[in-house]
């Protein structure tokens, strides 16, 4: 795809430290699709004013703006390719400062002796990012954010057709922020007390990719205090965290009754450290090489017993202790659900079962921790 426009505005002329500019890319360009039959949506865009250079870029369902510091000689806009200007600067060497200059209805990128020469867009055919009216907004702290996101995002659907799983549905239930996500086979939920702010009426989808390139944002280090504000609209959800600002739309559905999903009958349980189920699972299941992982979950008085088997590799078993004073019961469960559940708990989990056809509960024990739901599988 070639970009090039000979309409395009002048005057931008600053200089940005790579190691800064470099960061604000990645991000910044991770929204953007590797195919895109309109060309500007494959472009960022770059404002120098006020000391400040906002790179910006959409995909028309998310946008991402980030704020970097720069020295500004002229005020100016430029658009031009995201994956090439991140793939120049990620080969320019060390700490060095990155210059940009229109030149000739080109952008001029130089740093030391190298010098780059980029066909650049029309500004205006970028299209304008915009929030919209906000219902509600409220802060909440990064690493509480993140948290939440993280213990329930693997549960989202990937299938198309089933549009109002494909993201983390985010509410508020019984004074808590929670967030909750399925898709049909497991569910995984996580909550914290309610932000100031936020309405106790609020529930959108956000959507999956949000989910992850938010993540990206919030999960990159800084201070653990540092808050992510939060604005809730109509058809858009909106995150400011540090210089970063992202608008996305929330999906156009339904979330489905959760909670009825959830079993209110105990039955048996298990406590047990999340961490070494982890590992013996992870190893149990390294035999089998199906796109579903199946493992059986065999427990007896004081015992349980992992085991799976191929039939082109063999199989394995590993039993461990455990505190069990009931009858024999064995459930089928996918392995990878079991190791993406067991991988957001930290110390102990409780395993929650009535036979090997009903729905396995597990839930961290720590304070404020998650809760999961897998389906058993026929073995």
């Amino acid at each position: 795809m070639v970009l090039m426009d000979t309409k395009v505005g002048g005057g931008l002329e600053c200089s940005i430290s790579r190691e800064d500019l470099l960061q604000s890319l990645a991000y910044v360009s991770s929204v953007i699709e590797r195919r895109n039959s309109i060309a500007v949506l494959s472009c960022v865009r770059l404002e120098a004013k006020d000391g400040v250079v906002e790179l910006s870029s959409t995909d028309l369902d998310i946008s991402i703006e980030a704020r970097v510091n720069a020295g500004v000689v002229s005020d100016g806009v430029a658009v031009a390719s995201a994956q090439l200007l991140y793939d120049i600067v990620r080969k320019l060497s060390g700490d060095c400062s990155v210059s940009f200059k229109m030149s000739n209805g080109r952008l001029l990128v130089e740093c030391g002796n190298a010098k780059f020469f980029l066909h650049v867009v029309a500004p205006e055919k970028f299209p304008a990012i915009e929030g919209g009216e906000v219902d509600c907004g409220f802060d909440v702290q990064a690493p509480h954010l993140a948290e939440l996101l993280n213990k329930t995002k693997f549960s989202m659907s990937v299938e198309e057709s089933r549009y109002n799983l494909r993201g983390v549905y985010m509410h508020v239930a019984e004074d808590m922020l929670c967030c909750v996500a399925t898709d049909g086979h497991r569910l995984s939920l996580a909550k914290i007390n309610r932000p100031d702010g936020l309405q106790p009426n609020v529930g959108v989808i956000v959507p999956r990719k949000t989910v992850n390139e938010l993540l990206k944002i919030i999960s990159g280090g800084g201070d653990a205090s540092q808050v992510v504000s939060v604005s809730i609209s109509q058809r858009k959800i909106c995150f400011r965290y540090r210089g970063y600002f992202m608008v996305s739309k929330v999906v156009d559905g339904v979330f489905p009754d959760y909670l009825s999903i959830i079993p209110q009958e105990r039955g048996a349980s298990v406590s047990m450290d999340a961490c070494s189920l982890l590992s013996a699972v992870d190893r149990v299941s390294v035999v089998v090489f199906d796109k579903v992982k199946a493992i059986k979950l065999s427990f007896t008085r004081g015992k349980l017993t992992l085991s799976s088997a191929s039939s082109d590799q063999g199989d394995a078993r590993e039993e461990l202790e455990v505190d069990y004073k009931g009858g024999e019961v064995t459930i089928g469960l996918n392995a990878r659900y079991l190791i993406e559940v067991l991988g957001c708990m930290k110390g102990a989990c409780e395993i929650v079962f009535q036979d090997g056809n009903a729905a396995v509960l597990i839930q961290d024990k720590e304070p404020g921790g998650s809760l999961h739901i897998i389906m058993p599988m026929r073995i």
